[in-house]
């Protein structure tokens, strides 16, 4: 393992008994008791009805499947997958891996990439979305109760990937209790039976029917 990504594993580990997995798969199964997990090169599968801690991984892809529970989940370079009626009682992050939350699937805090996407298919997340330069799909039935954020890249994070702009589109019957905030500019769909707050920093473009015309 180079010391780099050493590193970064290090600094997602924080502080605070862990398990340490490192290239090969974590599973855990409902009838175990497990706390917060570590992995490198390799994913973390979650069984339905599975619980554990927060989780967090280098190269390494994070499911909870139907009804699992977790604390904070965070990746780099992977994708973070939540089933039907699963709970993230933390934030979800993903540097540069998709976020997808299927029907129920429920985050008590934020949601946030850099540059991928994050999915809403009928969840709900108690606070607010975040990206950079990825695209943000809130799906009928979503609820995001605080803001939708597009940021600005930091002086550190560069690249075409990075410079791209973001892209929200908000399905009909889907609710933002927030604003849709882009510190940049930003390509934005918003279905006329959406509810939503205010928009700052972007065009908004409104669309009938289930999708916009450009999706």
């Amino acid at each position: 393992m180079s010391s780099a990504r050493l590193a970064a594993l290090i600094g997602l580990a924080g502080l605070g008994a862990c398990t340490l997995h490192v290239d090969r798969a974590t599973n855990i199964s409902r009838t175990q008791d497990m706390g917060s997990v570590y992995q490198v090169d390799g994913p973390i599968n979650l069984a339905p009805g599975a619980k554990s801690g927060n989780l967090s991984g280098v190269s390494s892809c994070i499911n909870l499947r139907e009804g699992a529970q977790a604390g904070r989940l965070r990746t780099v370079d992977g994708a973070i997958n939540l089933a039907a009626q699963t709970t993230a009682s933390g934030d979800v992050r993903s540097v540069d891996g998709p976020i997808t939350l299927a029907q129920g699937a429920h985050v008590l805090g934020n949601v946030q990439t850099l540059t991928s996407s994050i999915t809403l298919a009928g969840a709900v997340v108690g606070g607010g979305v975040e990206t950079v330069s990825g695209t943000i799909r809130i799906g009928s039935g979503s609820l995001v109760s605080r803001d939708i954020l597009l940021s600005k890249p930091t002086a550190h994070e560069s690249g075409d990937e990075i410079q791209r702009l973001p892209t929200v589109i908000i399905a009909p019957g889907a609710k933002v209790l927030g604003q849709v905030i882009a510190q940049r500019g930003a390509v934005i769909w918003v279905s006329r039976s959406a509810q939503v707050g205010a928009f700052h920093g972007a065009e908004v473009h409104w669309y009938e029917g289930a999708t916009p015309p450009a999706a």
